[in-house]
């Protein structure tokens, strides 16, 4: 299966690095690219129309001569790259704080809609349910949400730390909430708000992010609005920016549409799957075996097929739990099996092993390599699991050890192709179970062993297909 998130995390490291697009030797070297940033911040501060940062002497990190220089000697990429700040490109600011009085769950004429952390994705926003909207008036100008503005938490749990979205649209008056920043792009003939949204999502801005952040009692984090502004930013030529975005943007969106088509190719993988396991568990698709020196029509004759229950399959047992404040039961050398083990497949672990004792204290029968486990209850019901080890089990492990006429790999498939009905036959509503009693009641028909093999790789033929 494709990682989604990878492969999308690998564009945008490619496209902030310029290794998307070939580099055009006419580019303005990084340090002119540099000189036109400064002199353009510096004159829509004289303007008025850019706060100038406060200094502090402590910190090492202010946006100074000195910093420039640090920074574009520790920058990965080439000397078409100017490495500033975020904030000599970009306002930081924080969304709008109100009183909970202040706030309305319904959108009326004259109100404006509040996003906050839970609205933002990684790489996108969407507009939900439970928003809260604001009177108009309670909301400067300025803060209303702009084409360009880049939204992410301020204040969030660890995992969401860092993601961000950016406002490609604006089809009602919307603000972000006291626990967001809006990010605001105030030099976009020579940075694209693009490029600064593509930058921010980079491993180094978010690794820059995350040194930052500071737990906030016990389960959030604060980024700090000024260190923020001082993380670092690479910055090549607006025509330089404009050929990776364009590239960028097709490869993401190309990215997305895969994403969205997993599901659904999963929810059909899933239902060809189960299709195959009914067809061929009940010898609808043994005919078209192909066997050297056998007859065909042999495996077609359903006079071969045996009918009877499952207890007729093999030997049936369960397992149990040692006294968990007996230490002598613990730390031995047999493998003990949970249902949380049981992977529909091979087990080839166990995280737990009991003693000799234990064993015989709490009459644990041992399951060999031959036998099929199935789950009877709790949250992994159903699930299923064939040891690669002599082993014993928890209570909740049904073990079957197939005799001479039941291939085991075929046992396995029938109880897989089952599972749902036989989960249907579990009582106890919320947490069904399913009884040792009822499993080994459940009809079952089976082949001499002979087909059974057949049929065993006719289904991992096919399943192979599907993976």
């Amino acid at each position: 299966m494709i990682d989604v998130k990878a492969l999308r995390q690998k564009i945008i490291e490619l496209a902030v690095s310029g290794k998307l697009v070939p580099q055009d030797p006419s580019d303005e070297p990084a340090a002119v690219l540099l000189e036109r940033i400064k002199q353009e911040k510096s004159a829509l501060i004289k303007q008025g129309k850019l706060k100038a940062a406060k200094a502090d002497s402590k910190d090492k990190q202010n946006c100074d001569s000195s910093y420039y220089e640090n920074l574009s000697r520790n920058s990965p990429s080439n000397n078409r790259f100017a490495c500033v700040c975020f904030g000599d490109v970009a306002e930081i600011n924080t969304g709008a704080t109100f009183r909970k009085d202040q706030a309305s769950g319904k959108r009326s004429p004259g109100n404006v809609r509040v996003l906050r952390g839970g609205n933002i994705s990684a790489g996108s926003w969407d507009k939900l349910a439970n928003d809260l909207f604001l009177d108009r008036s309670l909301v400067s100008e300025e803060m209303l949400l702009k084409k360009g503005d880049i939204i992410t938490p301020a204040v969030t749990s660890l995992e969401n730390v860092g993601k961000a979205a950016l406002i490609s649209e604006v089809d009602e008056e919307m603000v972000v909430g006291g626990f967001v920043f809006y990010i605001r792009d105030f030099l976009q003939d020579i940075v694209l708000p693009e490029w600064i949204y593509l930058y921010f999502q980079s491993s180094d801005s978010q690794k820059s992010i995350r040194k930052i952040t500071k737990k906030s009692g016990s389960a959030f984090y604060n980024i700090n609005k000024s260190l923020l502004a001082k993380t670092r930013i690479e910055v090549p030529s607006i025509k330089t920016q404009i050929a990776i975005i364009r590239t960028a943007s097709i490869l993401l969106k190309t990215v997305s549409e895969i994403s969205a088509a997993i599901p659904k190719y999963e929810k059909t993988k899933t239902a060809l799957k189960q299709k195959i396991l009914s067809l061929a568990i009940s010898g609808k698709l043994v005919n078209s075996a192909s066997i050297d020196g056998e007859d065909k029509n042999y495996y077609k004759n359903s006079t071969k097929w045996n009918s009877g229950k499952l207890d007729d399959a093999g030997a049936w047992t369960s397992g149990s739990t040692p006294l968990r404040g007996n230490a002598s039961y613990y730390g031995g050398s047999i493998p003990w099996i949970k249902t949380g083990e049981l992977n529909d497949g091979l087990i080839l672990s166990t995280s737990e092993k009991v003693s000799e004792k234990a064993r015989q204290d709490c009459h644990l029968p041992f399951v060999d390599k031959n036998s099929v486990l199935i789950a009877m209850y709790g949250a992994t019901i159903g699930k299923l699991g064939i040891p690669t080890m002599r082993a014993v089990t928890n209570q909740a492990c049904c073990s079957c050890a197939p005799n001479k006429s039941i291939d085991k790999w075929f046992l396995f498939y029938f109880l897989l192709a089952n599972r749902r009905s036989i989960i249907e036959m579990g009582a106890g509503g919320a947490q069904p179970n399913i009884s040792k009693e009822k499993i080994t009641s459940f009809s079952f028909e089976y082949p001499d062993f002979r087909t059974q093999q057949i049929i065993v790789a006719q289904i991992e033929m096919l399943l192979s297909l599907l993976n």
